[in-house]
């Protein structure tokens, strides 16, 4: 239901958004900014981006050598792809061999709820990868003499796209290994961003301690559930807990550890601090609707990292989110947009590969490695659906 609002909200933009787009006076002037808008599809030709390809083009060198990096990484993630979603199958079938991972496209609404800061963050995210992807396409075109016509941004409902038009004719003309290295560019900036990210990640409370305490100090309650233990005693979002039972809590790990054990109907008494002051409340878990054995409070928390001049204390916890889902999202869109799936780039790479010499053996090969791609993640997907 946390996703609901954000969409209700981004639909009524939309909706405004278009009705006035279709006013004659603005109409030319978003098409003089190359700006097309339609009922929940926004398009934009960015000239800027334009004049960043041919910037990047000026450094041949360079990304030749990325492209070139580009490939042979690009064929491994596709190696790790097939691995992946093998062994992850096994797992599912042969729960004994090991813990499954979940494979599921992110669908806001369908297969996550966010807040409305929630949404924002992965809006960003998904806004940064698939920018960079494009736009790295677009330059290793421009470097291996393939034209690039034009750069854009697009918005598809809820969902943000970044997208290059390459002339057809110069691809075509233009040598395989070329077109192999424009074909690999998207997917090894995906790879990049995530080490980015991972190393960001890894180092997250550098990127705060300016403003706030090196260590986490507690839990932050940032919302109440309804209805729930919490939400009867009063406990309200920006509430810290600080102990337990009698028992200090200073971060999420020992907070979670010790609810860990605690079953629906036992009592607690919680220490919480607010503006310097202490007070404690006393509740009765409920069961928790997913496993009604254990114990729940109500409420979604996270590490408080106290602040030194009066800053919200919730922006450590959106830089971490923020952190996190990039690191998760870009490695992902690495994986899997290697793998020989019509529509993905690792396609278009094995097509270029395995059509080296046209006849049946190629045109063969090629629709098997799609057939075993396509049925491993559809499989992978089946029965991630069937466990949550």
């Amino acid at each position: 239901m946390a996703t609901v609002q954000p969409l209700i909200y981004l639909t009524i933009a939309w909706i405004l958004a278009y009705v006035i787009s279709v006013m004659p006076s603005i109409k030319k002037r978003l098409k003089d900014k190359g700006i097309t808008v339609y009922p929940f599809v926004f398009i934009w030709r960015l000239s800027k981006g334009e004049k960043l390809v041919r910037m990047g083009a000026k450094r041949k060198l360079a990304w030749s050598t990325f492209g070139y990096l580009a490939f042979f990484y690009s064929i491994g993630l596709a190696l790790f792809g097939f691995y992946f979603l093998i062994q992850n199958l096994i797992r599912f079938i042969y729960p004994q061999t090991g813990p499954s991972s979940p494979v599921v496209p992110i669908v806001p609404g369908v297969t996550i709820n966010f807040t409305l800061d929630e949404f924002i963050i992965f809006f960003l995210i998904v806004g940064i990868i698939l920018a960079t992807h494009e736009m790295a396409h677009a330059i290793v075109a421009s470097t291996r003499g393939i034209k690039v016509k034009w750069v854009g941004f697009a918005l598809f409902a809820f969902f943000p796209a970044g997208f290059v038009e390459i002339d057809e004719e110069s691809a075509n003309k233009a040598k395989k290994t070329d077109r192999l290295l424009t074909f690999s560019a998207g997917t090894f900036i995906n790879f990049l961003t995530w080490i980015i990210f991972f190393i960001l990640l890894l180092n997250a409370p550098l990127l705060w301690s300016w403003g706030y305490s090196a260590q986490p100090n507690g839990i932050y309650i940032s919302d109440v559930l309804p209805n729930t233990p919490a939400s009867h005693v009063n406990i309200q979002p920006g509430d810290v807990i600080i102990a337990l039972n009698g028992t200090l809590i200073k971060n999420i790990q020992e907070f979670v550890a010790y609810l860990a054990n605690a079953a629906p109907g036992q009592t607690l008494t919680i220490t919480l601090e607010h503006d310097s002051i202490i007070r404690n409340v006393t509740v009765k878990l409920i069961p928790h609707p997913d496993n009604a054995s254990h114990g729940i409070i109500g409420i979604s928390a996270h590490n408080y990292y106290k602040p030194k001049f009066g800053l919200d204390p919730m922006i450590p916890y959106w830089i971490t989110l923020f952190l996190t889902w990039g690191n998760a999202i870009a490695l992902s869109v690495a994986i899997f947009n290697s793998l020989p799936i019509p529509g993905l780039d690792g396609d278009k790479i094995f097509y270029e590969i395995l059509s080296y010499k046209k006849g049946l053996l190629s045109s063969t090969a090629i629709t098997l490695l799609r057939t075993i791609a396509i049925i491993l993640l559809i499989s992978n997907m089946a029965f991630s659906i069937r466990v949550i």
